[in-house]
């Protein structure tokens, strides 16, 4: 992946082979630090295919986010910066454990820019249905850090839990929808949840 920031050539060329037409696509770019002339080529079956992953790459040289990415890779790339300003004593854990325990083997496998909030909100009804209240509390806070780093960088176009559906979080640090279910628990008979 290119570095952030930097100015990429681009050569896009078509080749006869006994397979027939392929099309070799390169992007070159000089390293800001070392000044070294660096560099990525790929062969791809069609022109289009050649001009999308020359795109993937100018939008990762431009946003320093490669969209192609699996969402594990991703995570790995941002090292400890999801974590900025989570309290260490007390929520860095919980939050560390849902990431890695329930949000990457649930979405790490696909790409960054296949994450929406149908995949997002899917993920999360299996999450209810096998894991406690404040396990999947603070699993969703772990994605929504990640949506937020992701919508930082990308131009906010990755889905939080208001685009979700989850209605914002209550006052004791739950989802609404719980909140919601937990009054029902406690009166049946009632019809309003104001």
């Amino acid at each position: 992946m290119p570095p952030l920031g930097v100015r990429l050539t681009v050569d896009v060329q078509a080749r006869e082979g006994a397979r027939g037409t392929t099309y070799y696509a390169r992007v070159r770019w000089t390293h800001p630090v070392t000044h070294h002339r660096e560099g990525v080529k790929r062969t791809h079956g069609s022109l289009q295919e050649a001009r999308a992953w020359v795109e993937r790459l100018e939008g990762a040289a431009r946003t320093g986010v490669d969209p192609g990415q699996p969402l594990a890779d991703y995570v790995a790339q941002l090292g400890d910066r999801w974590a900025r300003g989570i309290d260490p004593t007390s929520t860095l854990d919980p939050y560390s454990a849902g990431l890695r325990k329930r949000v990457l083997p649930a979405l790490g496998h696909l790409p960054v820019s296949m994450m929406s909030a149908g995949l997002i909100d899917r993920a999360i009804d299996q999450w209810e249905a096998a894991y406690g209240r404040s396990t999947v509390k603070n699993t969703i806070a772990a994605l929504v850090r990640w949506c937020w780093m992701r919508r930082c960088a990308m131009g906010c176009s990755c889905a939080t839990p208001q685009k979700i559906g989850l209605g914002g979080v209550s006052s004791v640090g739950l989802p609404r929808r719980w909140r919601l279910r937990r009054v029902h628990a406690i009166s049946p008979c009632r019809t309003s949840t104001h």
